[in-house]
């Protein structure tokens, strides 16, 4: 009887060990699964991004502000010409064909004039800088992509000239070109002018180049559409606008405008509109009510070049914003402290009660602030510019627009932690646009959902066609057993290997083009033993009763399925679907090489025999192609996560519903 009573002791502490470790095992998957679904939705909806600016985040000195770049160029000359009398301006004439020869110093060569190929766009950004506003280029000008490219054409072709910019004037003399320098033009300034009903009163640097490159669509303020107002390339305002657009191209449903006076009218009569004008138009836009000029971002922090220079295997590239203000105010003495070199820091400040230290102090530091007890002042721009210079060390604030051009590797990047919604309702339903990296994904949706049915189609029938003769018409035995062990293979083999099946299979050797067809066929197999497994273990669950009493009442066999056992194992048989589709829906390598990656919508064309044979881009793969292509593109890796958490939420859908479903049907059943 001891020994019983021990055995029963022994058995009951085992059961309880036992339960412990599938309460922590459950209670562990638990966590990680809503750890994981919980941070994807987090980051599905709400944006959490470090990004760098060349301008701080509370800087605004300007509304006016430099936008073009700052081109001091000089004319190139083959050595083989004597220059002695030759002056800028001749050069000029022979540009504008005034002249067609050389005749200084009684030298007789012929003129070979080389300019930009029109596509580089070095032609517009030189042009005011080297020849005016109103010259036009000959058209017998040879062109050249870039400017190393015309330093050899120029060093090669006996009479030639040309330009560069005078940072190159070094490289150019020691290729033995000759250099002549050309006064420098004074930039001029241009101004951001929104409609009025946009509640903002100030905007990034980064953020107006976004606005017109098309990566914004919406403004944050209200979820009014962007509407984006440029001048037309004749306008001279437009070439000065040509540098803040060094990213890329202008957005192609850029609205076109001739004069500063139609400028202001469509932005003021236009909501969500946002254009720029020239700064002498800036008393004429404040006339208009609707018109609201916005500040321009500026200021910028500039350091020694020492400051960024690698030692050791440190480097300093950037700049917490919360750590700006501690390098003025002695909290941050040396660069070490924020991953820097071991360099003092030593701030370079304008002096207390000067316009530039009230409007510095304003924007970046807070009420009480003092100056740094090692800061050294300086009253004007020049001086802090020759300061900054010969001060190893030597960190400052400064007009981005005004001296980067100076200041040439010296803008230290200030990253900043910023908030935004991610996914919104136009995410849901606008268009993709720039490469699938910008707007929405409604037409990948639709192709999604068409791909799914398409899928179904194909794998239902199969699916319950096949359970319904493995149970009800089959003769168990060796080869029903092998099948079933076939199909239960098939099931666990990873889904890329089903996609090079598929594409073996319906691309080559039948010879369908990559669309949802070809994708739909392959996931058809993919998912068939899943459907064909759950259904037959629905079939054997249904009592043998049910198809005795069938019989007795005079009914067929195929009656009796049709009436009496599929709808008895409906449940399980639609478990089987649901669990099909959660897996083809979220599946990326199985259509990776059949579906495509055109982000169109199949039926924009409507209902026709080519839609199953056009390139289509769904959910999964687009979040693919988006981390694959982003190459640190914050944007399309907010997409991507926006993107994840729809399909998520579509998943959790489905199951949700699935379950409803089952539960009506059970009941209904009773």
């Amino acid at each position: 009887m001891k020994k019983i009573s021990t055995n029963k002791t022994n058995a009951r502490l085992f059961e309880k060990i036992a339960k412990g470790f599938l309460w922590i095992a459950a209670g562990m998957s638990i966590v990680v699964l809503l750890w994981i679904i919980g941070s994807i939705l987090f980051q599905g909806f709400i944006a959490i991004s470090d990004r760098e600016y060349p301008v701080i985040a509370r800087g605004s000195m300007t509304a006016a502000f430099d936008a073009e770049r700052k081109y001091t160029a000089a004319f190139l000359i083959n050595s083989g010409i004597r220059t002695d009398e030759l002056t800028a301006q001749d050069i000029i004439d022979f540009y504008s064909l005034e002249k067609t020869d050389w005749v200084i110093s009684a030298q007789d060569l012929d003129v070979s004039l080389f300019s930009y190929e029109a596509e580089s766009g070095l032609v517009e950004s030189f042009r005011e800088s080297v020849f005016g506003d109103e010259f036009q280029l000959a058209f017998t000008a040879r062109p050249a992509s870039t400017e190393y490219e015309m330093l050899g054409n120029v060093a090669a072709t006996p009479g030639a000239i040309g330009y560069i910019d005078s940072g190159l004037k070094a490289f150019a003399k020691s290729m033995g070109v000759t250099v002549l320098d050309i006064p420098e033009a004074e930039n001029k300034k241009i101004a951001i002018i929104v409609n009025k009903t946009i509640g903002i009163s100030e905007l990034s640097l980064r953020h107006v180049v976004e606005i017109f490159l098309g990566d914004e669509r919406k403004w944050n303020e209200g979820g009014v559409d962007i509407v984006p107002y440029i001048y037309t390339t004749t306008n001279t305002t437009h070439s000065v606008f040509i540098a803040l657009m060094q990213e890329g191209m202008f957005k192609r449903s850029c609205t076109l405008v001739e004069s500063d006076h139609e400028m202001i009218e469509k932005v003021g009569s236009t909501p969500g509109a946002i254009g720029f004008i020239p700064e002498h138009a800036i008393d004429l836009a404040r006339q208009n009510p609707n018109v609201k000029i916005v500040t321009v971002r500026s200021v910028a922090l500039f350091v020694n070049p020492a400051v960024m220079e690698i030692k050791e295997y440190r480097q300093l590239r950037q700049i917490a914003e919360a750590n700006v203000s501690k390098l003025f105010s002695g909290a941050i003495t040396n660069y070490s402290e924020i991953d820097g070199i071991d360099l003092p820091v030593v701030p370079i400040l304008y002096k207390e009660s000067t316009r530039m230290d009230n409007e510095l102090r304003t924007i970046q530091f807070p009420e009480g602030w003092e100056h740094g007890v090692d800061a050294i002042s300086v009253e004007t721009e020049a001086e802090f510019v020759t300061t900054l210079s010969k001060t190893p060390g030597g960190i400052g604030f400064g007009n981005y627009f005004s001296l980067h051009n100076t200041l040439v590797g010296q803008v230290l990047p200030v990253r900043r932690q910023e908030i935004t919604q991610n996914l919104t309702f136009e995410f849901l339903t606008e268009a993709p646009s720039k490469s699938s990296r910008a707007g929405g994904v409604s037409t990948i949706i639709g192709n999604t959902i068409l791909l799914i049915f398409i899928t179904l189609l194909f794998a239902v029938p199969f699916g319950i066609g096949g359970a319904v003769y493995l149970v009800e018409y089959s003769r168990q035995g060796m080869l029903v057993n092998t099948l079933r062990f076939f199909t239960e293979t098939l099931a666990g083999i990873p889904s890329i290997i089903y996609g090079l099946f598929g594409y073996i299979l319906f691309r080559i050797v039948f010879g369908l083009q990559e669309g949802i067809l070809s994708a739909g066929l392959t996931l058809m197999i993919m998912i068939l033993p899943t459907i064909i497994r759950t259904a037959e273990e629905a079939l054997k669950s249904v009592p043998k009763s049910y198809r005795f009493e069938s019989f007795a009442l005079g009914a067929t066999k195929w009656q009796t399925i049709r009436r009496v056992i599929l709808p008895a194992a409906s449940p399980g048989i639609v478990t089987g679907i649901i669990l099909g589709v959660g897996r083809a829906i979220g599946e990326t390598a199985a259509v990776l090489f059949t579906c495509g990656s055109s982000s169109r919508f199949v039926l924009d064309q409507g209902v026709n025999v080519e839609m199953f044979t056009k390139s289509a881009r769904v959910l999964a793969l687009h979040i693919f192609f988006l981390f694959k292509e982003s190459a640190g593109n914050v944007r399309a890796i907010h997409q991507a996560y926006a993107t994840s958490a729809i399909l998520i939420i579509v998943i959790l859908g489905i199951n949700l519903l699935t379950a409803q479903l089952l539960k009506r049907m059970n009941s209904m059943r009773n």
